[in-house]
């Protein structure tokens, strides 16, 4: 009877807990229930897929799917973490080269934080605001994550071309043209992140009015020391230079007055040019980024995004027609090592009730061998209302994830999201049978 006494009384007062621990684990069961799901097979087909309600958003950190495509998709910024959130541009990279941080644009006024990133456990760390280098503060707008060393993020300030290491919170020198470019200063960086060698820049030059104008552009080798093209222009006869992954070819876009086209310069040869003029019959691209020996542009006459490849820039590969589809403007990201995929953002610079084809306000990759096979991944749901409402995305190194601007159905705020990268499907990487 004593034990008996004692026994009972012990359960009963096991019961609270146990009970406890059963609401837990029903609550925990709950939780995953509305936070996991089965990762779907991709989508490759091209049918049009309406944008359905829009999913409540997390705090920055918080991650959702999105509910067409069931992409994992992860929240970076918010109103306490960012002024105004946001990636720089499709061809300037917001992962390093292994996926432990991430350049994140926190303000409109060129302010910007470093962040750790776990791609493993796919989560935010803390973060760093960049700092000052030596010579003033860096132009972080078109800063480039070295593709070779995860610590090191290469940047322009004045006629200087720094390299930022966040794990130190320092700077070294990379080259300084303050003789060569007396009074100009440097913009738009490219590097040939599969060798780190190579930096290409724009000049500019303050002008009477208070702004400034492109005067020149360059191409350095840093191995070499020496600048392997120093150009000088027409004042204001300039777009862009970016050069290709590999480092031998230099793409110069808008030189109207000078050579009436875009010029793609062989670097290996003393910048010898070759010239696609703009308009039929050679259709010189318009935004575009570059692969390894290779440039993906948009083809502003005949709606398609097209690939030249360098050695002989004439022969147009269709990679993605939008055939009929005029109402949609794109970015072009090829940052991943693997050129067989790029990564295209496109979005409509006004509402189209009844889109004439597909990919409204989505992010795909696209085949570049001109099969035009897909991979759909996410809505961006960004409603345009000026440039920065662009979704600007951009994909790592190793094409795991993606990085993208949002104001999240016309809110009045940007933030940035990345996205998990689900596998790609055996069917979408076949190419197409001619004919």
């Amino acid at each position: 009877m004593t034990f008996m006494k004692t026994l009972i009384p012990n359960t009963l007062r096991a019961l609270p807990i146990l009970f406890s621990l059963s609401l837990a684990m029903c609550s925990i069961a709950s939780l995953q229930q509305t936070t996991l799901q089965p990762r779907p097979t991709p989508k490759t087909d091209k049918k049009i897929y309406p944008e359905p309600e829009l999913p409540k958003l997390p705090r920055a950190g918080g991650k959702f799917f999105d509910p067409t495509f069931g992409t994992e998709i992860l929240r970076v910024t918010d109103e306490k973490s960012a002024v105004e959130g946001g990636t720089f541009y499709s061809y300037w990279p917001t992962f390093n080269s292994d996926n432990t941080r991430l350049l994140v644009r926190t303000a409109n006024d060129g302010t910007a934080h470093i962040y750790d990133f776990d791609p493993v456990s796919f989560t935010l760390g803390g973060r760093k605001i960049i700092p000052a280098s030596p010579a003033g503060y860096p132009n972080v707008e078109s800063a480039v994550w070295s593709g070779l060393d995860p610590d090191s993020l290469y940047a322009l300030v004045g006629t200087k071309i720094y390299a930022y290491h966040p794990s130190k919170g320092s700077y070294s020198l990379i080259a300084d043209f303050s003789r060569e470019f007396p009074g100009d200063f440097l913009w738009q960086l490219s590097v040939s992140r599969a060798t780190d060698d190579v930096f290409a820049f724009a000049r500019r030059r303050t002008n009477s009015s208070g702004g400034s104008d492109y005067v020149g552009y360059g191409a350095y080798s840093r191995s070499q020391k020496t600048l392997l093209v120093n150009q000088s222009i027409k004042a204001k006869d300039m777009d862009e230079v970016q050069v290709d992954k590999s480092g031998r070819w230099l793409v110069v876009k808008g030189e109207f007055q000078t050579v009436g086209g875009m010029s793609i310069r062989d670097l290996q040869n003393g910048g010898a040019r070759k010239i696609l003029r703009y308009g039929p019959p050679e259709y010189a691209p318009g935004h575009s980024d570059n692969g390894s020996g290779f440039v993906s542009g948009f083809n502003n006459y005949l709606n398609t995004i097209d690939r030249r490849n360098f050695q002989n820039p004439l022969p147009i590969t269709t990679e993605l027609s939008l055939g009929k589809d005029w109402s949609q403007g794109i970015h072009v990201s090829q940052l991943a090592n693997n050129d067989n995929w790029m990564l295209v953002s496109l979005y409509e610079v006004a509402a189209v009730p009844n889109p004439l084809g597909p990919f409204h306000n989505e992010i795909i990759l696209v085949k570049t061998d001109g099969s035009e096979n897909v991979v759909r991944l996410l809505h961006h749901r960004s409603v345009y209302k000026s440039y920065y409402d662009t979704p600007r995305a951009n994909i790592s190194q190793d094409g795991r994830f993606l990085a993208f601007t949002s104001n999240w159905g016309g809110r009045n705020r940007r933030d940035m999201f990345i996205a998990a990268i689900p596998p790609i499907p055996t069917s979408a990487s076949r190419p197409r049978r001619a004919g």
